[in-house]
């Protein structure tokens, strides 16, 4: 049975990555008009849902499975993880400047939390520094506009495939061709420097 510390400490781990070495790059730009206006009209895709499922891997090695239920509106998210056989449930809400955690394990009380800073709750739980709020830009295929990003490589419909953000490497694939933008329905994000801790993301269904 899964712990309320693994539970924490899976949900952080599942949503984004430890950092990694910095690699200096040129900051590059859409090479086409097409992939400029694909890039700008994901930006402005404000509200949307996804129910996805979290996998992650260390050393190469399986570590982790969850199941992600994601709600964006606007700045405002509503985000859900279920461990795979439903016994432990973590639920984090962002409503304006008030965010708000709730963790329910099997038979234990359950454990409320007032979040000031979301990526500082995120390391306080464990020990590492995560850009939690960095993934609302990246689930839906997209660099966080409030950063710097490198090496961008963009396929033949134009959708943005990789990057490196913030030190790390992030990948998407699956795009969903009856989409406007299209949307992925893969993300993998790896630990560049030395490939030990892996999350992909598969997204089952996208609403917006």
């Amino acid at each position: 049975m899964i712990n309320k510390n693994k539970m924490l400490k899976l949900f952080l781990c599942g949503i984004a990555l430890h950092g990694c070495e910095h690699l200096e790059r040129e900051v590059k730009q859409p090479s086409t008009q097409e992939a400029l206006s694909s890039q700008q009209r994901l930006q402005q895709l404000k509200q949307w849902k996804i129910s996805a499922k979290v996998t992650v891997e260390r050393h190469g090695q399986h570590y982790s499975t969850a199941y992600l239920n994601w709600q964006q509106n606007g700045e405002n998210y509503d985000i859900n993880i279920t461990s795979p056989f439903g016994d432990s449930h973590l639920q984090i809400n962002k409503d304006g400047k008030a965010i708000t955690a709730t963790s329910t394990v099997a038979d234990a009380p359950v454990k409320k939390y007032n979040i000031k800073n979301i990526d500082d709750f995120a390391n306080k739980l464990s020990g590492l520094k995560l850009p939690v709020e960095q993934l609302q830009y990246w689930i839906k295929g997209t660099p966080d506009p409030r950063q710097e990003y490198f090496q961008p490589e963009y396929d033949a419909n134009n959708n943005l495939i990789s990057i490196i953000q913030d030190d790390w490497y992030i990948q998407w694939n699956r795009f969903d061709p009856n989409q406007k933008p299209q949307l992925p329905h893969k993300i993998k994000a790896t630990q560049e420097k030395n490939g030990s801790l892996k999350v992909t993301v598969i997204i089952a269904e996208w609403k917006k």
